[in-house]
């Protein structure tokens, strides 16, 4: 039975007062987004649920994060920088060198490495707490209760500082320490965009859209840095025709369709930029035009890399390599053995001379 939208106490909870003028029918918004039977069993009044009263709305006015929270991303930024030292000089190059690639590979090698082992801890810890919750199967669930003002399990506190430690030594790592690819200004935005959400989704309440997010974005990069190291190892062979170096490639395309441009519009953009305003009332979405640029951009962002996964594959099948074009070079050119007539020392010779050709030619450019 629906409640009495007439009075002015109904269980206990305050009426829709602020709805009173809108058009508002609770039951075509949520029809057809969730199984209306069942919740109705569980929640007698579902729509005091999803609609908190605006006059009776806890208000997360906090902008600035508790001191804990900057000292435990702090904690987690030096403690991923010495991970990094550890995971590239004592764990993966030695196996670099024990596989006998390339010096030329050693830190693309440990890099993917160290970066590989990151993302399948968070995801699995990730995938395991949410596997847990109600709103993972359902989007909707996520306004379920006083939103935003939910309580946050411990759990999720410490993933929000870990993710914010883990893109804080990045976004350092990115500007002062790594060199630059082509695509810099859009690593740069990615960022400093995933950074702003994971903030504002601590002091505003969007915890539960930060862990869908992560959920959503991290597991790609597993196949990402699987496949980067996998090159790394094919560097040394004498062709690039490596059959198993196209079967870890692969997976990549496939899970970054599936998770970032489709699983993440249906659980984190949909709910949070279109529903969340339809269920709870704009009023009620708080810094709703800070997070839907940041949403929109990241998943630009997406695209964007999409397309170079497919220049790539592209390329692969046209009979070339695999390696990474924001690079803007193949190292396997330098690394593959020479044919047959030719010594090391002509190849070396030959490749050196064309390196000087293209630095005299970028250094005419320059002084245009």
């Amino acid at each position: 039975m629906a409640p009495n939208w007439n009075s002015t106490i109904y269980e206990g909870m305050v009426r829709f007062d602020a709805f009173a003028h809108q058009d508002w029918d609770a039951d075509k918004v949520l029809e057809g987004n969730i199984d209306m039977t069942l919740y109705r069993q569980l929640y007698p009044y579902p729509y005091l649920h999803y609609m908190p009263a605006v006059h009776n709305m806890i208000y997360r006015t906090v902008v600035l994060a508790p001191a804990h929270y900057f000292f435990y991303t702090a904690v987690f930024t030096i403690m991923f920088a010495l991970v990094k030292y550890i995971n590239h000089n004592i764990i993966f190059k030695p196996i670099a060198r024990l596989l006998k690639l390339s010096p030329d590979d050693y830190v693309v090698f440990a890099e993917s490495g160290h970066q590989f082992s990151y993302y399948l801890f968070a995801w699995i810890a990730n995938a395991w707490f949410l596997m847990r919750e109600t709103w993972f199967f359902e989007p909707l669930y996520v306004y379920e209760g006083n939103f935003p003002n939910q309580p946050m399990e411990i759990h999720y506190y410490w993933m929000m500082v870990v993710f914010s430690g883990w893109y804080t030594w990045g976004l350092i790592s990115h500007v002062f320490l790594e060199p630059r690819k082509k695509d810099f200004m859009e690593m740069l935005i990615h960022h400093l965009a995933t950074l702003t959400l994971i903030y504002l989704s601590y002091v505003k309440g969007y915890y539960r859209f930060m862990a869908l997010a992560t959920y959503c974005h991290d597991v790609c990069d597993i196949f990402l840095h699987h496949a980067k190291m996998w090159k790394c190892w094919d560097n040394i062979r004498a062709k690039n025709t490596s059959s198993i170096e196209t079967i870890v490639f692969v997976p990549l395309p496939v899970f970054w369709v599936a998770f970032r441009l489709v699983l993440l519009p249906y659980l984190v953009i949909l709910p949070c930029v279109w529903q969340g305003p339809q269920i709870i009332g704009i009023d009620n979405v708080l810094n709703y035009w800070i997070f839907t640029p940041c949403l929109v951009a990241l998943y630009a962002l997406h695209w964007f890399w999409f397309y170079l996964i497919m220049r790539i594959a592209y390329r692969r099948l046209s009979g070339g390599s695999l390696h990474d074009i924001r690079e803007g070079h193949d190292r396997t050119l330098r690394l593959q053995k020479p044919a047959a007539g030719h010594s090391d020392t002509q190849v070396t010779a030959a490749l050196t001379t064309h390196t000087k050709q293209h630095i005299k030619i970028f250094g005419q450019a320059r002084n245009l």
